[in-house]
């Protein structure tokens, strides 16, 4: 069984339970992974320390367990029944994170020449998701508009997102302001931009050149 935008959207929109949630995920074709959960207002994992605390994954080889059977992901939910979704970037789609309401405002204010897309509010930012060309091999990056006053990170292909409805540290759901369907292609050159600099980890990236420069 195959889910489209529309249906998914649909479903998640009135979907509260995060192993139904996992299931319908993977079987419009995203690959999900278990992450730790929130319970009494810390993290499964135990660590009273934890700096990731219900975002990292409870399998053995994280990310790259990730996985779109349905056989696979109801043994998981079945055995986590409250785990987190995360959601394996593939090498077609990359998620911009931004921290707070005040950093989307400022990053909307920017001439980034960037369409509408799918939106995830998450407990304290949010996450916007973005289709890419996956003949183009982006990288995963951090704070790339540091001048601008804000950070932007970019989750590209071998990392994970956090997906609705997923229970945030701060007690809130993440959840979807912008559905699935909606999910936009980013400019090519903007990606190009990102590609360069993804072939030069060393060099600070050139923010003129991924997210301003002139149409």
């Amino acid at each position: 069984m195959t889910v489209d935008r529309k249906s998914l959207s649909e479903a998640l929109s009135h979907e509260k339970e995060v192993r139904s949630a996992a299931k319908l995920y993977a079987e419009f074709g995203w690959p999900v992974i278990p992450l730790h959960a929130i319970k009494d207002g810390s993290c499964t994992c135990g660590d009273e320390s934890c700096e990731s605390q219900g975002k990292h994954p409870r399998t053995q080889h994280g990310v790259k367990d990730a996985s779109k059977a349905p056989s696979i992901v109801e043994a998981w939910w079945s055995k986590w029944s409250d785990a987190n979704i995360g959601c394996a970037i593939g090498s077609g789609m990359i998620v911009l994170d931004l921290d707070g309401i005040e950093d989307l405002a400022a990053f909307k204010a920017l001439d980034l020449d960037l369409p509408g897309t799918a939106v995830v509010k998450t407990g304290r930012g949010f996450h916007l998701y973005y289709s890419v060309d996956p003949e183009i091999p982006v990288k995963s990056a951090v704070n790339l508009l540091p001048d601008a006053g804000f950070g932007v990170d970019v989750r590209a292909a071998g990392s994970y997102a956090v997906l609705p409805p997923s229970m945030h540290s701060g007690g809130a759901r993440y959840r979807w302001d912008s559905p699935p369907r909606s999910i936009a292609e980013a400019p090519q050159w903007r990606v190009g931009a990102l590609t360069e600099r993804a072939s030069s980890p060393s060099e600070p990236l050139d923010t003129e050149s991924v997210f301003r420069g002139v149409r």
